[in-house]
């Protein structure tokens, strides 16, 4: 952890750069990544509400919910931990590291 001291945050490229070699991170809160990602939604039923062409998967805890991304029930870690590493390559010992 490093304190910015009012800096602006480097961006994330920079800071993964910084951990590598590494075989995934998992990061919070980015709004327009740059990396595949999966996007967790809470209690909603509609479709993703910052979408781009990186989600691969919405991780949500609505059953009803609709989108063209898969929908992964929030509930479930296992789930989302088996799609993670199918849709990664890591399953098949042939990870996509981009």
């Amino acid at each position: 952890m490093t304190d910015l001291q009012g800096d602006p945050e480097p961006p994330i490229g920079e800071l993964i750069g910084k951990m590598l070699p590494v075989d995934f991170v998992l990061v919070e809160g980015l709004r327009e990544p740059a990396y595949d990602c999966i996007e967790v939604r809470r209690g909603v039923v509609h479709a993703t509400a910052y979408p781009h062409p990186r989600l691969i998967a919405i991780a949500i805890d609505a059953p009803d919910a609709t989108s063209e991304a898969p929908i992964l029930d929030l509930n479930s870690p296992s789930l989302i931990c088996d799609f993670f590493l199918k849709s990664s390559g890591f399953a098949s010992g042939k990870p996509d590291l981009r």
